[in-house]
């Protein structure tokens, strides 16, 4: 349940949660997903690894081969679904509410002088954290600004993303289109922005900060365990026969 749009502060700091909430699910993705990617190439794990990954993925394909495309489907809905709004003119607004970059970025900005150190003692007043608010500093303009135009110099990699979203995935469109396939370098770009609108909204309104180490690095490990796991039983079953 969202705190009323009224409480302006209130409102722009639950997006800031639900937001990185999205954010985290989508970075342990695309690390999982390059991962998958990584474990088939020669260059990264070796030949004598790419092998064993090999005959390990197609062993248990059942698994791997949904998992993988489950990963790719995922991480592709999902950063569209962050980005739309994003060509709408300014001077229109959305037809819908949504939990968008554009729309986050309208909200910060029309609301701007509600975000301001008086707001954030009284909030942590109530919290009995007066002291947080000595560390505060206002959200600017010009931090949105930098935002935007990072959006707009990447906009070819927004269009991209949703042209594959519901050309290639949201339909089975026959014909082909321009700008269907998206690279890991471009997604990487578009989930950095979305983690700069996050770090911006904690890091002035709630003056704390993010650590995705965790969401960066454990997905990864955990896979890489499994991974040995499965490989550590196939040696030892096919060891019960010799």
């Amino acid at each position: 349940m969202h705190p009323p749009r009224s409480n302006k502060l209130e409102y722009a700091i639950w997006i800031g949660s639900e937001m990185r909430r999205k954010y985290l699910f989508l970075l342990a993705a695309h690390k999982l997903f390059h991962f998958f990617n990584r474990q088939r190439t020669v260059t990264y794990v070796g030949k004598k690894a790419v092998d064993s990954n090999i005959h390990i993925f197609n062993k248990y394909g059942y698994f791997f081969g949904p998992a993988k495309e489950s990963l790719r489907i995922y991480v592709a809905i999902e950063l569209a679904k962050l980005f739309e709004d994003s060509d709408l003119p300014r001077n229109k607004n959305p037809k819908h509410k949504k939990l968008t970059v554009e729309q986050t970025l309208r909200f910060l900005e029309t609301n701007i002088n509600n975000f301001n150190k008086k707001e954030i003692e009284r909030r942590y007043k109530k919290e009995h954290k007066v002291g947080i608010a000595s560390s505060f500093e206002e959200i600017s303009s010009n931090d949105i600004k930098k935002i935007r135009r990072r959006i707009k110099n990447n906009f070819k990699k927004i269009k991209a993303v949703n042209d594959f979203r519901d050309h290639a995935l949201a339909h089975n469109d026959l014909v082909k289109t321009p700008n269907k396939k998206i690279n890991s370098r471009d997604v990487t770009t578009l989930l950095n922005i979305v983690e700069d609108v996050v770090d911006l909204i904690y890091l002035k309104l709630t003056v704390s900060s993010n650590s995705y180490r965790n969401f960066r690095l454990e997905p990864i490990r955990h896979l890489d365990m499994l991974m040995k796991d499965l490989k550590q039983y196939d040696k030892d079953f096919r060891a019960s026969f010799e």
